[in-house]
């Protein structure tokens, strides 16, 4: 509750006060008597006033704490996507043409940087790598306090169904692991696709971007004050 609602709640309780006691006036010739009655009226009133300023300053804590639950949450989820070391293998028919660590951010300047043509190399994962990797944001996402209004955006990370690309598939693919040191050379790892929504590469860093920038308004919309971030 603001100063400014206390100090008009203050005045209309004085005004409304004085006007109770002094109203029996108007009908008992005797003002003893009718200040008396008028007193034990606002007693009774204050009593119950007191009751309902308590439950509005009680409901209003908590609301409070709910939003800095959530306003912990969104934080967390951005921090921990921001933390992540995203490693890019582009390969053409199995060879290497492009190799890249890059952070995830609203605006990638990777994306830009590539080649024609290589921002539609469609991505593969390691299924454990993501799994490990994003385990913490996924927990953050089904977390009580998540905002609805980010849930469905941020499905986009998953958990997902994948299925394990083909010979066919693999002609032209960027591998993408979190966090790991990527093996150029000896590589035993199963690389999978999302099985409902192959992508390309530009797309899958331009979702996360997306993913990024609504958390990021949430923030701001829900802030008194402006937020600067490093995003």
């Amino acid at each position: 509750m603001t100063r400014r609602k206390i100090i008009t709640i203050i005045i209309i309780f004085l005004a409304v006060s004085i006007t109770i006691i002094l109203l029996p006036l108007v009908f008992i010739s005797d003002s003893k008597e009718a200040i008396t009655l008028g007193a034990t009226i606002l007693s009774g009133l204050g009593g119950a006033g007191a009751i309902i300023v308590g439950l509005t300053v009680y409901d209003d804590i908590i609301g409070k704490k709910v939003l800095e639950k959530k306003f912990d949450t969104v934080n967390s989820f951005l921090e921990e996507i921001k933390s992540l070391q995203v490693k890019i293998a582009c390969y053409t028919n199995n060879n290497l043409t492009l190799y890249a660590t890059i952070p995830f951010e609203k605006k990638s300047n990777f994306i830009n940087s590539l080649k024609s043509g290589e921002e539609k190399i469609k991505v593969a994962f390691s299924v454990d790598n993501y799994y490990s990797a994003m385990d913490k944001l996924f927990r953050l996402k089904s977390s009580i306090h998540m905002p609805t209004e980010l849930i469905d955006d941020l499905n986009f990370i998953g958990p997902r169904v994948m299925r394990q690309i083909t010979y066919e598939d693999s002609s032209s693919f960027a591998k993408i692991i979190f966090n790991e040191k990527f093996n150029l050379e000896t590589d035993n790892k199963t690389w999978m696709e999302f099985n409902d929504q192959p992508l390309s590469l530009k797309c899958y860093i331009e979702s996360i971007g997306k993913i990024i920038q609504s958390l990021e308004n949430w923030v701001q919309r829900n802030s008194k004050a402006t937020i600067r971030m490093n995003l």
